[in-house]
């Protein structure tokens, strides 16, 4: 295994707890002399980072010699990693300890491999990203979702780490972004069906028939858009079995023990193929930028399916028996903010019935409802968005209902790991008495 030189999240003289992450570095891997086959973590080796973790609370003190600056510090081959290598050391240390630094493994599978920045810790443009504690092969957590959702494993600052200082026994996260898929029920349980016969059908298809017109010619922005859609498509996240590099050596995870999704993730309409019959939600924002050939495409090759919350309740049901077929696959679902409208009607005569197709905030209710009726029938648990953000101020804190504060991060974070813990999910200990 090879490194770069130290790059670090805490400056110098800093107090560190216990468990605070206070440098990383980029990882390499290499064969030994006489072995052939391909690497481990297949399209995730140019984005493989390890984060060190404070075995005891004290002063930071570092090393001037674990980082050398420039590209040596971003490159993840610059240095060999040997165990004897000093990274600084922990003045005035607090608490007993053998002296371990923990390891918090990173990577990040590129959306595109040009996409290449390698300023900071798991930064870029990835369709997924995961991490781990070093110690054993933990319970994997998925993340699936638009931007409510993804802070709650993701979080504000160092990626992943509050999820990590509030559970320490260990998971395995993974975060699968809505770029450009949005992961809705329908989309997500396709996914996990979908064969790779069916996908060489998609691609072939769509090389085919991209774009549509004879307009100017896509641009790049399009030409990324078709391929990122079409990567996304071809993966089944809720299936994924990853390599994970512990203390031991080499490990591969099991598939994702618990689901955590968002009703925002969910559509007014899906896009249906008109031949081969699979669904896309992608959001309108991102349809809005894209060519006329981009759009054309779309137009031309799908048609347009209206959803009403009981066939969104429908595609949850599926998901989840799908999921729990052959193993216990637990659910958190994130609910809307639906008490504070975001309209400004005088009347309601002038919307066409049924009146939660054309209100939004009428919608995010019939959602909500949809959502009780749903944990009535199957066993899934429901993070309360609307009554965190009615207790706590929705417009200072969710000002579209999509897009959270920290706060309210915060405290939605909390709500998933207080369900989870009560319901004994793996690696989720039922909290301390």
């Amino acid at each position: 295994m090879l490194r770069s030189g130290l790059r670090w999240l805490r400056p110098d003289g800093d107090w560190c707890e216990a468990g605070d992450l206070f440098a990383y570095c980029n990882l390499g891997l290499t064969r030994r002399p006489g072995t052939e086959g391909p690497l481990p973590f297949e399209g995730e080796t140019e984005d493989f980072q390890v984060a060190f973790a404070a075995p005891v609370a004290g002063r930071l003190r570092r090393a001037a010699a674990a980082s050398t600056g420039g590209m040596l510090d971003r490159l993840g081959f610059s240095m060999l990693w040997t165990e004897d290598f000093v990274l600084g050391a922990l003045e005035e240390p607090q608490g007993p300890s053998d002296g371990t630094v923990g390891l918090m493994f990173a990577v990040g599978r590129r959306a595109l491999d040009l996409a290449d920045d390698r300023s900071g810790f798991l930064t870029g443009w990835h369709d997924r990203t995961r991490a781990w504690w070093g110690d054993g092969v933990p319970p994997s957590v998925l993340g699936l979702g638009v931007c409510d959702q993804r802070g709650l494993l993701f979080g504000d600052g160092v990626p992943f780490e509050p999820m990590f200082k509030a559970v320490p026994a260990g998971l395995h996260l993974v975060s699968t972004p809505d770029q450009p898929l949005v992961h809705c029920a329908r989309v997500t349980l396709e996914q996990k069906r979908r064969t790779p016969e069916q996908m060489t059908a998609i691609a072939e298809d769509a090389a085919r028939t991209f774009p549509a017109g004879d307009g100017p010619a896509p641009s790049p922005q399009d030409w990324m858009f078709l391929g990122a859609l079409l990567g996304s498509l071809g993966q089944a996240p809720t299936e994924t079995r990853a390599p994970l590099l512990t203390r031991a050596g080499l490990a591969l995870s099991a598939p994702p023990a618990v689901v955590a999704m968002s009703l925002a993730s969910e559509p007014r309409f899906v896009l249906r193929h008109r031949r081969l019959g699979y669904c896309l939600r992608v959001h309108e924002y991102r349809v809005a930028v894209l060519g006329p050939g981009t759009v054309r495409w779309l137009q031309r090759e799908f048609e347009p399916v209206l959803l009403e919350p009981d066939d969104i309740r429908r595609d949850f049901v599926a998901l989840y028996d799908a999921l729990n077929e052959d193993r216990r696959t637990d659910m958190v679902i994130l609910n809307s903010y639906a008490t504070q409208g975001f309209e400004d009607i005088a009347t309601y005569a002038v919307c066409d019935p049924p009146l939660h197709r054309t209100v939004d905030s009428l919608w995010r209710r019939a959602l909500d409802v949809m959502l009780l009726e749903l944990a009535r029938e199957r066993d899934i648990d429901i993070i309360d968005a609307d009554a965190l953000a009615c207790e706590h101020g929705g417009r200072d804190h969710a000002p579209d209902g999509v897009h959270f504060s920290g706060a309210m991060t915060c405290l939605a974070r909390g709500q998933m790991l207080d369900l989870l813990r009560a319901r004994g999910a793996a690696g989720f200990a039922p909290a301390a008495a």
